[in-house]
This record gives C-alpha cells, sequence and structure tokens, in this order.
C-alpha cells in the first residue's frame, strides 16, 4: 500500500527519508473497499440471483487514494512530485509554525480567501503588492511569500492565530497530536468513539466513519474469541451435531 502504491513519495519533502506509514492506514482504507464491493455483489444477488466473485488488493486501493496525483500522470504523463514546504505555491494551503511551536495548516484553494487571510495576518499592504496580485504572480513569488508567512506566523501563539483566522472566515486546523484527538470535542461530536463490553469491563474503540440516520450502525459487543461461533455456524450450513463433532475430533476445524 504504501510504498509500492507510491504513497510515501509523495510525502515529506524531496530528498529527505520518505516518511512510515502507519498501522493500519491501508487496511482500514481497503477495508471500505471490501464493504462497498460486498454491497454492490448483494444488490446484484438481489436483482439476478447471481452471486460474485469479489477480488480486492492493497496496491489498487493505494492507487486508488492517489488518484488525483495519478490521472495527472496518465492524462499528461508527467505525476506531480513532493516539494520543499517553501516551495508551496500559495500560503492558502500551507503549513507554518506558531510562536509556541505548534504548526497550522490552511486548506483554501480558492482566490476568494487571499483578501481575508491578509487581513487575518495584518498584512494588508499585501493586497495591493504587485507580486501578489493574482495566484499565478503569487506561485511566481511562492518561497517569498511564504518566507513572509513564516515571519508573521512566527510572531504569535497559535491561539491568537485561531481567533484572527476565524475572525476572517478561514479553513485551516492546527495540527493535533493522537493526544489531542481523543481529547477534541468535535471528535466526540461526531460519535467516533464508542464504549464496548469485554470480558472484564469496557473500552473505547473506534466507530465506522459513517453515519446512517435510520440505523444503529454501532459497534455491538467484543471481537469474538478464537472459535466462539464455530459450532453456531456450522449448524446454520446443515451439518448434524455428530458432523461437527467429528470434525472437532479431526482437527479440521477449531
Amino acid at each position: 500500500f504504501f510504498s509500492r502504491g507510491g504513497v510515501l513519495n509523495t510525502m515529506g519533502e524531496p530528498g529527505h527519508t520518505p516518511p512510515g506509514g502507519r498501522p493500519g492506514q491501508g487496511d482500514h482504507t481497503t477495508a471500505l473497499a471490501i464493504l462497498s464491493s460486498i454491497l454492490i455483489a448483494l444488490r446484484e444477488r438481489d436483482l439476478t440471483g447471481a452471486g460474485q466473485d469479489i477480488s480486492i488488493a492493497l496496491l489498487h486501493a493505494a492507487i486508488w487514494t492517489m488518484g488525483s496525483d495519478l490521472s495527472v500522470g496518465l492524462v499528461t504523463g508527467e505525476v506531480p512530485q513532493p516539494i520543499m514546504r517553501l516551495e508551496t505555491p500559495s500560503p492558502l494551503v500551507g503549513r507554518f509554525r506558531c510562536a509556541d511551536e505548534r504548526w497550522i495548516m490552511l486548506t483554501m484553494p480558492a482566490e476568494n480567501y487571499w483578501e481575508g487571510f491578509c487581513r487575518a495576518l495584518g498584512k494588508s499592504e499585501w493586497l495591493s503588492d504587485s507580486r501578489f496580485a493574482d495566484p499565478v504572480e503569487r506561485a511566481n513569488w511562492g518561497p517569498e511569500l511564504m518566507i513572509m508567512c513564516d515571519e508573521v506566523f512566527a510572531t504569535a501563539a497559535s491561539h491568537i492565530w485561531a481567533e484572527k483566522l476565524d475572525a476572517e472566515g478561514m479553513v485551516w486546523s492546527l495540527i493535533q497530536s493522537l493526544d489531542e484527538v481523543i481529547d477534541d470535542p468535535q471528535v466526540a461530536a461526531l460519535g467516533a468513539f464508542v464504549e464496548v463490553p469485554d470480558s472484564m469491563s469496557s473500552h473505547r474503540t473506534i466507530s465506522p466513519p459513517f453515519d446512517l440516520r435510520g440505523s444503529d450502525v454501532s459497534v455491538k459487543g467484543p471481537a469474538p474469541v478464537h472459535g466462539q461461533h464455530t459450532r453456531e455456524i456450522l449448524s446454520e450450513v446443515g451439518l448434524e451435531p455428530q458432523e461437527i463433532q467429528d470434525l472437532f475430533a479431526d482437527e479440521i476445524v477449531f
């Protein structure tokens, strides 16, 4: 997923050691593809009565997640390459370190954010600076503009910039640690964590990343222990108790 799918090659800055992938990211992404394909196959069965042979690959899922960059390569023959942070063509999609060493990430590719961004930074004079008159000019002066923004963001702590950016309706976020994600009130509002009973008491785990208003799709309980449902499943498919016992005796099932 990460290596052969080209994911790590596009992350980080050129010439630097590729970052490592995090456990389960590729698996969780591919799991959603598995879910989608199963639902499609069930619908096909309902319509035609025919079953489907489903094939899923981590590599294909990685290609899907990299679709924006790979599509450019397929059409133009030139794939986007990783760039240095200071080479970001627009600060509106940049990452900046604040005076308290916290990083802020901006996600505002649309031109209409430029004026509010300048006001938030207290740099209204940039609006009349010919170097920054339009997106093309700003890209031409990209490194210089990024350095100027770095200098501004370094003058105040992240909570100050939060107030200023919010006041102008900017789209931004702190780059959070996992500890902060766990305690994030927005994460709680999403219902992203749920309590699951286990053999001793209960623990929190991750809920599915979607919500169906008319259905309960929450986690129902702990993962089954090894072999917990073997007899039940074999009975459902029509095996007699003695047949099931023979399978256990021969160590064919557990």
